[in-house]
């Protein structure tokens, strides 16, 4: 799942950690992005609740040099993040 916005605020909202799962699984990077649709932090809103988070290996980014950030939720500014079981991710390379 990946939501990058600038204009509203979103909450993404599950069942239950043991019902709405997403899996990242062979995607080749994190499993929930939340980040700006534009170039600047984000200025609204983002939230997620009720999820089981895995599969997420990370998202690349060019600084510092080809590092890697994330795995399971990447969170560019600000972001509610809670009551989901968030297992099963790896981060593999360079870290941030």
């Amino acid at each position: 799942m990946s939501i990058r916005n600038d204009r509203y605020d979103i909450a993404v909202i599950g069942a239950g950690a043991g019902v709405s799962i997403i899996d990242a699984t062979g995607l080749g990077h994190s499993a929930v992005v939340f980040a700006s649709g534009g170039t600047g932090r984000p200025r609204k809103n983002f939230s997620i609740e009720g999820f089981t988070i895995t599969g997420g290996s990370g998202e690349v980014r060019p600084l510092p040099a080809d590092s890697v950030s994330g795995g399971g939720v990447f969170i560019f500014g600000d972001a509610i993040v809670l009551n989901n079981d968030i297992v099963g991710n790896v981060l593999s390379g360079r870290q941030k």
